[in-house]
């Protein structure tokens, strides 16, 4: 799993990944703010969050 989120477009990108390493799916979310993308990858049990 990843997720990303670009603060110039406020787009929140959730990658999922298969186990061998192929995208699963790839929802986009936009107008989010930083607070809420956080808030987001915790909800989600991911403890990374990448800013691009």
């Amino acid at each position: 799993m990843q997720i990303t989120y670009d603060p110039e477009t406020q787009v929140l990108t959730w990658r999922v990944y298969n186990s061998d390493g192929t995208p699963m799916f790839i929802t986009k979310y936009e107008n989010k703010t930083l607070t809420e993308a956080k808030d987001f990858a915790m909800k989600h049990n991911c403890g990374i969050l990448d800013i691009i």
